[in-house]
This record gives C-alpha cells, sequence and structure tokens, in this order.
C-alpha cells in the first residue's frame, strides 16, 4: 500500500497542491481502515443442527476434517479438570457429589477457556451445542469479542428421515452402521469389520423416528427462534444426500471465512 501511495503521490505531482494532500491524506486513512479491520477479523464459531438421521454428525465429522476445526469434548475438558485438581476441578467433584450431575455452567466455563487456545484461532465447528438458551447466553457473553457466531439447521422431512433409516442395519458387537440398500455389508446380515450379527433397533422404526423429529424441533425450537434475532442462521435443505448437503455447506463456510 506505501508503494501504491508513492506511485499515485507523483502522478499528482503537477497537480494542485492542495488537492495532491488531500488525496494522500485520504489514501493513507483507507490503509489505516483496512489495516484495522484485518487485525480485528474475529473467527467464528459455526454451530451445526439437525435431527437424527439428518446426516448431521457425520457431516459435522467430514467439516472438521476439512477445515482442520479442532475437535472438543466437554467431558473431555471437564475429566482432566478433576484428575489435575485444578479449582474449577475441585468445584465440579463437589458438585457432582453433592447434587448427583454436573452444571451445565462448568462446561461452559472450560470450553470458554479451551476456545481461547491458539489452535482454535482458525475457528471451530460445534455439533448440537449449545442446547439451551442459558448455554448460548452464556457463551455469547464469554465469547461475543472474540468470536462470531453462525448457526446451519439441516431441515429433514419426516418422510426423507424415515427413507433414509428404514434400510439401517447396525452391529450388535461393534456398533458399525450399515443400509441394505445404499452401503449393504459384504456377507448378509454380517458385520464387514468384526463378523459381528447386524440388526434393525427399534429406534430406528418409523415410529420412533418421527417422535424423535418432533421432540428435536420443538426443544430446538426457542434456540433457532433466538439465533435468529442475534446471529447468522442458514437453513439447509436436509432432504437430499449427504454429499448434497456436506457441499453446501462446506462452499457457505468457505465464502462466510473469506469475507
Amino acid at each position: 500500500m506505501a508503494s501504491y501511495i508513492s506511485v499515485l503521490f507523483i502522478s499528482v505531482k503537477g497537480m494542485n497542491k492542495c488537492f495532491g494532500v488531500i488525496l494522500t491524506f485520504l489514501l493513507l486513512h483507507c490503509e489505516y481502515t483496512l489495516a484495522t479491520q484485518e487485525s480485528t477479523k474475529r473467527p467464528y464459531i459455526f454451530m451445526i443442527y439437525g435431527t437424527k438421521g439428518s446426516g448431521r454428525a457425520n457431516i459435522a465429522l467430514r467439516l472438521r476434517q476439512k477445515f482442520s476445526f479442532p475437535s472438543i469434548s466437554i467431558a473431555a475438558l471437564l475429566t482432566d479438570h478433576v484428575l489435575e485438581e485444578t479449582d474449577l476441578g475441585q468445584q465440579v467433584r463437589a458438585y457432582e457429589l453433592r447434587e448427583g450431575a454436573i452444571s451445565h455452567h462448568f462446561g461452559v466455563c472450560v470450553l470458554t477457556e479451551r476456545l481461547l487456545q491458539p489452535d482454535c484461532s482458525n475457528g471451530i465447528l460445534f455439533d448440537d451445542f449449545p442446547q439451551t438458551l442459558q448455554q448460548f447466553d452464556e457463551l455469547q457473553k464469554c465469547l461475543n469479542d472474540h468470536f462470531t457466531f453462525h448457526a446451519f439447521v439441516i431441515e429433514t422431512s419426516d418422510q426423507w428421515l424415515v427413507q433414509r433409516v428404514k434400510g439401517r442395519l447396525v452391529c450388535r458387537m461393534c456398533g458399525r452402521v450399515f443400509d441394505e440398500f445404499l452401503s449393504p455389508p459384504k456377507q448378509n446380515a454380517t458385520c464387514d469389520v468384526c463378523k459381528g450379527p447386524l440388526q434393525k433397533r427399534s429406534i430406528d422404526s418409523p415410529e420412533a423416528v418421527t417422535q424423535q423429529a418432533e421432540h428435536y424441533r420443538a426443544h430446538f425450537a426457542p434456540l433457532v427462534n433466538r439465533y435468529k434475532k442475534d446471529i447468522t442462521v442458514m437453513h439447509i435443505n436436509g432432504d437430499r444426500q449427504i454429499d448434497a448437503i456436506f457441499n453446501e455447506i462446506s462452499l457457505l463456510i468457505s465464502s462466510t471465512k473469506e469475507k
């Protein structure tokens, strides 16, 4: 930019001296503004939501791999604090012994601490988190000066969900998932990996799938409505193959990070 200013300044030497000074001042101001914007550009916290059967977990894993987003587990972070007997770890342990569970407040505390580490400067992706308005409010309060929040909501119809899971087969031994129509096992009803038996689960029945989807939408509706007021929310058509959904979200993340 400095050399660019010099060239322009030379080019106006023959012009009115006052005009040349004004033009130089404006260019210097532009240079300062651009430098300030670049230095204050914040990384993104991307959040992806979608009911069971939407492909959300698979897509989130692939997005982390493509964009080198660190994989973060709140449970693992809390365990580390407890094992290292930090002040927070002692509070977590005392609360768990007293209440029989761990307050979500502790999870937000360790997550906030973790997100301020250098490897998160490229951004982060949350899979189905935050799950409550209180969690989001605490995260936003702690991190709003450091990150920009952006949500993707995969919207999938009941008909598509039922179609997607109706051929699902799960290994009873290792948990690997097959699809008798899209990705069938090499041997009928036998896992390719551990040779364990494959089964259809009751939770994959049409009735169970539609009931779970209704519950999911009702649970997250208040959170998504709140997001629309405070952050950018992108609604993604989930009635497609997972690769198509992944490709669309990938393009959206790439374009967002470039802004």
